[in-house]
């Protein structure tokens, strides 16, 4: 077409792809045909035989038997025999049933472990009463180790009364133990008598000892913390083995009590020695002294953080005491601490006693509502533990009711939905082969991303792009070469021509935008941006494309091959939408304009550019660029263009090269399988990717 017989792509091009498809004609109409001839037809319901679609099925399930394993065939099975269905039932019978086995799997390992933590809580529970009498039996031992102290330190009649007083109530405490540690290796000193009745064989004779032999308080004090330290560990080894329940922060609370309660013991048998002597004897002993009340306080206030039980129940407790003996208390810590009491006697002794006495049964009170409190709550977990078994065990029995009753509703319900399910295939594999027809078409006109907005209902507003890069082209010579010829071969000389452009412009980050005639138009950066790519893109496609012209022959002049005249511009272009019933993608510019221009003013084999465009690949040594001097490219606008001769190594890069030179064969196959593949787009998609082909061909039931 020569450049006045296309003045219409001198004004702002309103461009749509009416390239004829690349195939003869009739190509496509036939393979149309050819598909609606291969797909299920609607089955026709008969009494006796089987339908055509029943057929189908048939050969599609025996053709993939043979490809599959025998598990998987038998999985698959033939609904369409009386065979296939008795299978079909017995496979649904199985597959109801093991639900069934695993929800009594399920409800089997639940009650276990339900059983487990009832044991365990069980256990925890019979713990916590053992501490709950170990504790007893340590307080009482506290009050004899430090009313023994206080004997030792006055040597008086009183003293050894009240001490005489204390015998009864730790045996008592004793008594009621409902274990006793059995003999291990573990250093535990009460592990070493047989039963409690040793124990207090061994602590009757210490006590009938105690006034022959002569003893210093200290020691007395020692002989008696380590036996309380003794019971400590017990109760810490049992709290131990029952961590792992949820009454853990209540239980490290009540460890925490205990052996607070034993430091503040100990402090308060130091403090009565200290008052009974006004100071301590050594400064080991002071030392003594104040671990075991920086110890003993910080224990407290630890067990505070882990039970909010043990503060609440301690200031309830300190509010009903008859006097404010924690005032008292701390004054006296102060004396203690300066090791240098204001005065001595056995009264300030006394009294000092009776108030830690008052503040450590206080703490004793805490100890054992605190122990209640996990008795409660182990109680509360055991009845839930018990419902849940029963829950259990009910839901067991229900399903086992409701089986054969979804067995055989299910089996009704797969009866119909088997007959509505092939119908409903055959519609969705036909609803499906036209939707991808249609979509292959509708990106064949549009670009992809316009065109899911069109079809998703959305306005597709105009936009502007600041960088692109146009490119025209024609033949040399078109209208010469169709007067001699009539208008099949013309359709068939640009069909060839149009599949060699279209597979060489897949390689390149382009646009295909119009066919008119031999008129071919295409840009870069538009509708996709590429930043600066799209003049050396554009470029590099143009002298491939200009370079393949050479090897197509015109089929009606045998020896005579096509010449391409091809020109470019670079610049600002408006893209958008236009029309209603045939929605078209346009470029509208001064760019698209210059563009053709550069192509009416360009030669043969050579490839046309503006002085934007060259700005682009002047920095790339690749290119070889010639001036061309100043071309009247518009009436009254003159402008400097260049001839873009080659890219270095790029037809090298061609796969055909250099038998494409002499013999085109490799290429034309190549162009005939590419007509191949655009045709199967066209009919649906690629077969690989469309499951309605996957299932006429066997690879998906």
């Amino acid at each position: 077409m020569s450049g006045g017989q296309r003045n219409s792509l001198q004004v702002p091009v309103a461009p749509g792809d009416t390239t004829p498809l690349p195939n003869a004609p009739g190509t496509v109409s036939r393979m149309s045909d050819d598909a609606s001839s291969s797909s299920f037809p609607m089955a026709s319901s008969t009494k006796a035989g089987t339908t055509e679609i029943d057929m189908k099925i048939r050969g599609l399930m025996a053709k993939q038997g043979k490809e599959t394993f025998r598990f998987l065939r038998w999985c698959k099975g033939n609904p369409l025999s009386e065979t296939g269905k008795r299978q079909q039932m017995i496979k649904l019978m199985f597959m109801t049933l093991v639900p069934v086995l695993a929800l009594t799997i399920i409800t089997v390992l639940s009650m276990v472990k339900v059983q487990q933590s009832n044991a365990m809580r069980t256990k925890i529970r019979d713990m916590i009463r053992f501490s709950m009498e170990t504790g007893t039996v340590i307080h009482f031992l506290q009050r004899e180790r430090d009313m023994t102290a206080l004997h030792l330190t006055s040597q008086g009649a009183e003293t050894r009364l009240f001490l005489r007083e204390r015998y009864p109530a730790t045996d008592t405490a004793l008594d009621k133990l409902s274990m006793w540690p059995e003999k291990s290796s573990d250093g535990n000193s009460l592990s070493q008598f047989g039963s409690v009745k040793d124990f207090q064989k061994f602590l009757r004779k210490h006590r009938m000892e105690l006034n022959s032999v002569k003893t210093k308080p200290y020691d007395e004090i020692s002989f008696y913390t380590k036996m309380i330290r003794s019971f400590i560990d017990i109760v810490y080894n049992y709290i131990q083995e029952s961590k792992d329940g949820d009454q853990w922060r209540e239980m490290v609370a009540y460890q925490l009590l205990i052996i607070s309660k034993e430091d503040m013991g100990v402090e308060r048998t130091l403090g009565g020695v200290f008052f009974a002597q006004g100071q301590f004897d050594t400064f080991t002993d002071y030392l003594w002294y104040q671990e075991k009340h920086t110890v003993g306080v910080g224990n407290f206030a630890a067990s505070k953080r882990f039970s909010e039980l043990v503060g609440g129940v301690f200031e309830e407790e300190q509010d009903k005491a008859s006097s404010n003996f924690s005032v008292s208390i701390d004054q006296m810590r102060q004396q203690i601490s300066r090791n240098n009491a204001s005065w001595v006697s056995l009264e300030m002794s006394t009294w000092w006693f009776d108030n830690m006495t008052v503040f450590i049964d206080i703490m004793f009170q805490v100890q054992l509502r605190l122990a209640e409190r996990i008795l409660t709550n182990l109680e509360r977990s055991l009845t839930s533990d018990n419902k849940q078994i029963a829950i259990g065990i009910g839901l067991f029995c229900l399903s086992l009711i409701i089986a054969p009753f979804c067995i055989f509703s299910i089996r009704g319900i797969i009866q119909d939905v088997q007959n509505y399910a092939f119908n409903l295939s055959n519609q969705t594999k036909r609803l499906s082969q036209e939707r991808h027809r249609t979509e292959a078409i509708l990106y064949q006109l549009l670009p992809k991303s316009i065109a899911d907005q069109l079809k998703r209902g959305s306005q597709v507003e105009p936009e502007a792009y600041e960088e692109s890069s146009i490119f025209f082209s024609d033949i040399v010579g078109f209208t010469k070469i169709s007067s001699a010829c009539v208008p099949v071969q013309v359709v068939n000389m640009l069909n060839r021509l149009y599949l060699c452009f279209d597979s060489r412009i897949e390689l390149y980050d382009v646009y295909k935008v119009e066919t008119i005639g031999d008129a071919y138009m295409v840009s870069s950066g538009v509708p996709k941006r590429n930043g600066q790519r799209h003049a050396p893109e554009l470029a590099t496609m143009a002298l491939d494309l200009i370079h393949h012209v050479t090897h197509l022959e015109i089929p009606h002049l045998p020896g005579q091959r096509m010449t391409l005249r091809a020109g470019m511009h670079s610049g600002p272009c408006v893209a958008g939408v236009v029309g209603i019933k045939m929605p078209r993608y346009c470029l509208f510019g001064s760019t698209v304009n210059t563009a053709s221009r550069m192509e009416q003013t360009g030669e043969a084999g050579k490839l046309h550019m503006s002085e934007q465009s060259r700005n682009y690949l002047i920095n790339d040594t690749k290119y070889k660029i010639q001036p061309r001097g100043k071309v009247e490219i518009a009436p009254g606008r003159v402008e400097c263009t260049y001839w873009l001769t080659e890219k270095e190594g790029l037809i090298l890069s061609f796969k055909c090269w250099p038998k494409c030179i002499e013999d085109p064969t490799e290429f034309l196959a190549e162009l005939a399988e590419a007509n191949k593949t655009q045709t199967i787009h066209l009919m649906g998609g690629d077969l690989a990717d469309d499951p309605v082909q996957q299932e006429e061909n066997g690879t998906n039931v």
